[in-house]
């Protein structure tokens, strides 16, 4: 006698969410072997915001926060979508650096 076997909904989830997250994973690899790849164009490399707060150690929530206040590093938007040139990101983050808690850095002229 042949019995079919459905898994329950339970097993499906574990099953499609393993299936996801190995998807995502895959895709986060060939992004970055692409990213590592040297680039001749002449354009700085772009990070998405949860590249660059990853980036700069920050949440991304933190760094959305900065770019609402205005406080943030420069970005670009290229339709609805938002990204960081890496330069810009380390000119961002040396801007920010002091001394102390009431002694900014000066930039060395």
């Amino acid at each position: 006698m042949l019995t079919a076997y459905f898994p329950s909904a339970k097993t499906r989830n574990l099953h499609q969410s393993f299936r996801l997250e190995s998807d995502e994973r895959t895709l986060r690899i060939m992004t970055k072997n692409r990213r590592n790849e040297r680039r001749d164009d002449g354009w700085p490399e772009l990070l998405s915001v949860e590249e660059a707060a990853e980036f700069l150690r920050l949440k991304r929530s933190t760094l959305d926060h900065y770019r609402c206040e205005g406080r943030g590093p420069i970005y670009r938007k290229h339709g609805a979508r938002v990204f960081y040139p890496k330069p810009d990101l380390i000119r961002w983050s040396e801007r920010n650096s002091y001394a102390s808690t009431s002694e900014r850095l000066q930039k060395p002229e």
